[in-house]
Formats: C-alpha cells, structure tokens, sequence
C-alpha cells in the first residue's frame, strides 16, 4: 500500500506563528496562510499549495498594521452570474475584504483591503472565521463582540475533486 508523509510548505521567510490557514473550496491549490505577528509578512498567498515547492506571495497590500488573526476563501456568483472569489482576514482591528487576489499578483500590482462590516462590527478583534461554501455563509467570532454570520451572495461551490462511482445494476 501507498504511505503519505507530511510536506513541509511553509513559505520561504516566514516568521511567527501560522495562526490560520484557508483553502479555495473550488481549487485546492489556492491557499492563503496568515501569521499574527508584527513587523513581519501575515499574509501569504499561493496557487500551488500541492506542488513540491509552492510558490508563495506576499499578500499584505495595505494591510500592514493590524495583526492577523484568521482568513477565509470565499466563492460566489456577482450579480451578473460570473464567479468570483473573495478573501476575508480578521484583524486586531475588524474584519477586511477584498478580490482576485491571483489575479492582482500575477499583473504585479498591489491588494486593496477594504474595511467590512464597520456598522456593526466596529474595530472588534476577528479571532476566527468559518465558512460555509454551500450557501455562501461566513460566521465571525471576535474577542470580545460576540459572533455573527452572513450570507454573502450566491454559491459557487463546484470543488474540483473527482469522483468516481462504482454503479451495479442487478
């Protein structure tokens, strides 16, 4: 029988804790990894999360200040019916959004994060993030300001994992 072995991926330069780790429910070598720690990278993107030796980003963008706490992948339809992928982390000072990180990074330009939630959430610590790609629910816990949830557009779960049914007829 075949043995598997854990693969050390850890991006190369990373210092501190990894305090959170999301995986694209669509494609499971799209990765983010986030480290609460200051004055170093927290957050780290790649897309080959399987290979040997993935090749990892730095993803901060303006989002340089704030410690890290916990990150999510989200995958949806816009109002015209295209997908889209968005990515969420929670910080030290409330919970920040933004797109196409992969596509931002492969054409060298630099992530925007935009605040989230700032009626409701304020500057809340985000500790932890969960998210639920069948109906697009993404649930919140903060230290301190309880836990919430949202749903946030229409599903676009289609993993990429292939199965395969054995059919008997009799």
């Amino acid at each position: 029988t075949a043995q598997t072995f854990p693969k050390d991926i850890t991006p190369p330069g990373l210092t501190g804790n990894v305090q959170d780790i999301a995986v694209n429910p669509n494609d499971d070598n799209e990765v983010m990894a986030v480290v609460s720690n200051y004055n170093a990278v927290s957050i780290w993107f790649t897309t080959n999360a399987k290979s040997t030796t993935p090749t990892w980003s730095n993803a901060e963008g303006n989002l340089t200040l704030p410690s890290i706490r916990s990150c999510a992948i989200v995958v949806k339809k816009d109002a015209s019916n295209n997908p889209v992928t968005e990515y969420y982390v929670g910080t030290s000072v409330g919970l920040y959004a933004t797109e196409g990180i992969k596509q931002t990074l492969a054409a060298g330009g630099t992530i925007t994060w935009s605040r989230e939630g700032a009626g409701v959430l304020n500057y809340a610590v985000v500790t932890s993030l969960d998210y639920r790609p069948e109906d697009n629910t993404l649930l919140i816990g903060t230290h301190g300001n309880g836990m919430y949830f949202a749903a946030i557009g229409s599903p676009n779960f289609t993993p990429n994992v292939n199965y395969t049914f054995n059919l008997f007829f009799y």
